[in-house]
């Protein structure tokens, strides 16, 4: 139905219910026509619930609300402000109660024949067999009545007759509206108070999935609208939202249980409704089978004793109530302790309540019978704010009382109530500009102690101080085998770390998605990730530098690494220790001394190389090693290419000619290799400053989670590779065009041999380095393609050497050098100068 047809119709019905009473003479209404009343200069109604209604109105037994407790609260509060002389001196307050049976129609019917201007005959017509002292003292205020479904009529006749209403327990939000109802007041909190009791007592146990049942009348109706408003700017999610008819039939029960079961997550559940429904509902629950607990919080219209004798303690054990904080006022409750004893006089229903309740709870005198719930600091309230704005009313008429009564200022009376303040025993109470006061709540659990079921308050709640719980003391019964676990009613997994909620298909439910590896996660929805060289932390909240993880150097592979160039380096050390012992041998001085000398040290700078490479990568670690590989290769293939040139030059000039070629002795020899020295120097100091090498992380952070770093060569590095890479194809070359030159003048083809296969492995190391996966992988490729570069070169050019030197003697060298050179297909001038070039004397 359209809300503001919901709102209209309670209007609509109260102008028809009018125009009845006071036209037609009311004559279908059943009603209680029972009154309590006590003559005064003014008189002070009181309507309140004291039976049920069931079928028809006042046709059931007490209410579970206690009207009759109130009745007498009402009585002792007159009683003791006639008894007061700071307030109304000389007056006499009196009163006339009735009671409406929570019936819309008896409430409104109540009122008219209380406020209405002829209400002595409206009395009459209604009830005419009823003997009373007739009065003509109009009313001068109401205190009642006792829900916001019959407020909503008693508060619309208030504004007609102009008679302030004042409620007790009347909580809904739609009677806050000073507009549509001017002369209605309440001691109450309104509605939204106890939402925000409710809402609060929700996030303070994190429970953000939740069902809603509300009861289908103003209190039901406007009180889950503010639930939904409220629970919606706080990320709570309702996912059943279902109303309570008053008289549901078992169909509709059962589907209202189906609901509940079809939220599986759904553990906590408001129930904001007013008894009869709520009853229902419980029993609904009770017989539907749910299959799980549900932990119910309930507003102040039920959760009483009454859940508990009707079976529901199980059902409700471990929920939480929520209540109006009540002090008890003790006076009172002597004066109700002895009232059955004295000679005040009582209600014409105190008799039959006193022994409905001592029969109820097996006492024999009220003394002894527990208090009933009365709340009757909310009464007494009620009946001190009429006094005190009578007073003040009063006071501003300097006339006589009677002058005053006839002439009293009902819209005076008003405004003086909306100023009253005074000391009460739930603190100061005053109204608001809306009649509203404000208040504290109290929340309520049901505890089972002793095999018993019994109600234990756990904690408050204050609009302005929010809530104080004490967790530790509440039972969640049922809920697990641990009655001290907390229910858990969310629709979404609990995400491990790395992970991130993301919704699922089923309303406001939520599952979890693994973030990239190199993302943290933030607010539990967002994915942001790392920058380059970061990586999460263990619980992937925080972005944490990476420490780079270096080559181990126990590892397998690199202790071979390690092995191999230092058996090089001894080797190469003990072939240079060789030479320069046999620095006079024929085979030595043939190869041209210092050319061997230098090659020497190009081959210790290749094994020396691969420490470099397994150091941590730095950028002075990868210019050292982009340096050594570079000089390495130049002085050895530099060295190489000049004597393969050298020998080159020779026999072809010795078929054209005995003169001998220029530039083929050690000093033009040393000087040409120093100019091939100076190039890469320069090579190398411009490229470090235009494109140096640098440490670079491995492209596969995001699968490790690790960095390593290998050296990434800058275009300097290229520059000198290829720079060498002319020195390796000019050897070959020329290795190439000596091959027919005598094998036993020359090492043309040990060179040949060398620089053949330096440049096979240099052109299969080079794309593997590039594309390999690992630091490991690209260090150990490129540490094998200079050891092998060692060994090959320190083998076929200087171990022939050493063992020509070592195992022949130098005649015989001579002797086979001559007899393979006149065997050679050579021109004598060049043999007979061979000699005197190749030993460079």
């Amino acid at each position: 139905m359209d809300r503001n047809n919901l709102n209209a119709l309670p209007v609509a019905r109260i102008l028809v219910i009018t125009t009845i009473a006071l036209v037609s003479n009311c004559a279908s209404f059943k009603k209680e026509c029972s009154v309590h009343f006590q003559d005064g200069d003014f008189i002070i109604g009181g309507i309140f619930p004291v039976y049920l209604s069931v079928q028809n109105p006042c046709d059931g037994s007490f209410t579970e609300n206690h009207g009759v407790p109130k009745v007498e609260t009402m009585t002792y509060a007159i009683s003791m402000v006639n008894n007061r002389t700071d307030i109304l001196p000389n007056v006499q307050l009196g009163y006339e109660i009735r009671t409406d049976c929570y019936s819309e129609e008896v409430s409104m019917w109540t009122m008219i024949s209380l406020a209405g201007p002829c209400r002595n005959q409206t009395y009459h017509l209604q009830c005419p067999s009823y003997e009373r002292k007739e009065t003509i003292k109009k009313v001068l205020g109401v205190i009642g009545p006792g829900n916001s479904a019959t407020s909503l009529y008693v508060a619309k006749a208030a504004e007609i007759f102009h008679v302030p209403a004042i409620a007790y327990s009347a909580s809904s939000d739609e009677l806050s509206n000073n507009n549509r109802f001017p002369y209605f007041f309440r001691t109450v909190p309104p509605d939204k108070f106890q939402v925000g009791a409710i809402i609060d007592l929700l996030l303070r146990f994190n429970w953000k999935y939740i069902g809603l049942y509300f009861s289908i009348d103003s209190y039901g109706v406007h009180g889950a609208q503010q639930i939904r408003t409220l629970a919606d700017s706080k990320d709570i999610c309702i996912a059943i939202n279902t109303p309570l008819p008053n008289a549901p039939s078992p169909s509709e029960m059962t589907d209202i249980v189906n609901g509940l079961k079809n939220v599986p997550y759904v553990s906590v559940v408001v129930v904001f409704a007013l008894e009869v429904p709520a009853l229902a509902l419980l029993n609904a629950i009770k017989n539907g089978q749910i299959g799980r607990k549900i932990t119910l919080i309930g507003s102040d219209g039920w959760g009483g004793n009454e859940i508990i004798e009707a079976g529901f303690g199980h059902l409700t054990h471990g929920s939480v109530f929520i209540r109006f904080h009540s002090p008890q006022d003790l006076a009172f409750r002597k004066y109700w302790h002895k009232l059955e004893e004295s000679s005040h006089p009582v209600s014409p229903w105190y008799d039959e309540f006193k022994d409905y309740w001592k029969s109820s709870h097996s006492c024999e005198s009220m003394s002894t019978c527990p208090f009933p719930p009365a709340s009757e600091t909310f009464v007494i309230n009620g009946v001190l704010a009429l006094a005190y704005a009578l007073n003040a009313t009063l006071q501003q008429c300097q006339s006589p009382i009677e002058t005053c009564y006839a002439s009293l200022d009902e819209s005076k009376l008003r405004d003086n109530l909306l100023a009253v303040q005074f000391d009460a025993d739930n603190g100061e109470f005053r109204f608001d500009e809306n009649g509203d006061s404000s208040g504290k709540f109290i929340f309520l659990n049901l505890k089972q102690n002793a095999g018993k079921y019994v109600f234990e308050e756990v904690g408050q709640w204050d609009p302005d101080d929010s809530i104080d719980l004490q967790d530790d003391v509440i039972q969640w019964g049922g809920w697990s085998d641990n009655e001290d676990e907390v229910p858990k009613s969310v629709c979404k997994e609990d995400c491990l770390p790395g992970f991130i909620e993301v919704p699922l298909s089923q309303k406001c439910c939520w599952g979890c998605r693994r973030c990239p590896n190199n993302s943290i996660v933030i607010n539990a929805t967002i994915c942001k990730v790392c920058p380059q060289f970061d990586w999460p932390n263990g619980n992937f909240t925080t972005c944490e530098p990476l420490i780079p993880v270096y080559i181990s150097w126990i590892s397998p592979v690199v202790l071979i690494l390690v092995a191999c160039p230092s058996i090089g380096i001894l080797l190469t050390v003990f072939t240079a220790v060789e030479m320069w012992l046999y620095r006079d041998h024929p085979s030595i001085k043939a190869c041209s001394r210092e050319l061997s000398a230098i090659m020497l040290f190009g081959i210790f700078l290749s094994f020396v190389t691969p420490f470099t490479l397994l150091l941590p990568s730095t950028i002075i670690s990868c210019t050292f090693s982009e340096i050594f590989m570079s000089f390495s290769f130049l002085l050895c293939f530099a060295s190489t290419l000049l004597k393969v040139n050298r020998i080159y030059r020779i026999f072809s000039a010795g078929k054209k000619s005995a003169s001998r070629p220029k530039f083929v002795g050690p000093k033009a020899q040393l000087l040409m290799l120093l100019l091939f020295v100076v190039l890469q120097i320069i090579i190398s100091v411009l490229t470090f400053f235009w494109s140096p090498s640098k440490p670079k992380p491995i492209d596969n952070i995001l699968l490790t989670g690790s960095l390593h770093l290998y050296c990434s060569y800058g275009y300097g590095f290229v520059a000198s590779l290829t720079y060498n890479f002319m020195l390796i194809v000019s050897c070959c070359f020329y290795a190439f065009k000596t091959r027919k030159v005598p094998s036993n003048y020359n090492e043309s083809r040990f060179i040949a041999i060398s620089v053949y296969s330096t440049l096979i492995v240099c052109l299969s190391a080079l794309p593997v380095y590039l594309t390999g996966s690992s630091v490991l992988h690209k260090v150990s490729t490129i540490s094998t393609a200079l050891i092998l570069n060692g060994y090959l070169t320190l083998v076929l050019l200087f171990l022939p050497k050493i063992y020509a030197a070592k195992y022949l003697r130098a005649e015989m060298a001579m002797e086979s050098w001559r007899s393979a050179t006149a065997t050679g297909n050579i021109n004598r001038v060049g043999v007979m100068r061979g000699n005197s070039v190749e030993t460079g004397e």
